[in-house]
């Protein structure tokens, strides 16, 4: 406490360190400080009234890879394969709506990786993808702060691929309360 009440500058560093009360209480400064730019923005803007001229659903996917190898001995590494399961399991879950899935992914993936669904690809930067997985209706993903702050940030309900054999049923789409 002496430490605490003397002019001097304190860091804490800790990876766990979690204040979801203030998070909650100043979610709208948060969510100011780091909007992005406004040529991001407009970017977005353009890229999602098309896609919304042509789909009722948009579900984002986040196909982590690289690092995702070897992180946590490839733990939460899924194969395209594995991907593809889920994504046809939700195209069969939503098929009264004409649905698109947008892919942002660290590594190379083809619409023939994904056949017999409507597959459309982030707009390319980290950036531009992550504020677009943002603007979805809903999304999923391997457990990340990439898709975390997109859910928190864009309220979007957003399941945690923490099996890949389990198919997500619509009840387990949530939004994330804090980062």
């Amino acid at each position: 406490t002496e430490a605490l009440s003397s002019k001097k500058t304190i860091i804490i560093k800790s990876w766990d360190l979690r204040f979801p009360e203030l998070v909650h209480k100043y979610r709208e400064d948060i969510l100011g400080y780091f909007q992005p730019i406004k040529e991001v923005e407009k970017e977005l803007d353009e890229y999602f009234a098309e896609l919304r001229s042509r789909y009722e659903l948009i579900i984002g996917i986040h196909m982590r890879g690289g690092d995702y190898k070897e992180f946590m001995g490839g733990r939460y590494y899924y194969s395209v394969e594995a991907y593809s399961k889920i994504i046809t399991h939700l195209n069969d879950v939503y098929k009264s709506k004409k649905v698109g899935f947008l892919i942002a992914s660290n590594e190379r993936v083809e619409q023939k990786d994904l056949p017999n669904v409507n597959i459309e690809f982030g707009p390319g930067s980290e950036i531009t993808d992550l504020y677009a997985l943002a603007r979805c209706d809903l999304f999923l993903g391997p457990p990340s702060t990439f898709g975390t702050w997109a859910s928190f940030y864009g309220e979007v309900p957003s399941y945690t691929i923490l099996d890949a054999a389990r198919l997500p049923q619509p009840e387990d789409f949530k939004v994330k309360e804090t980062v």
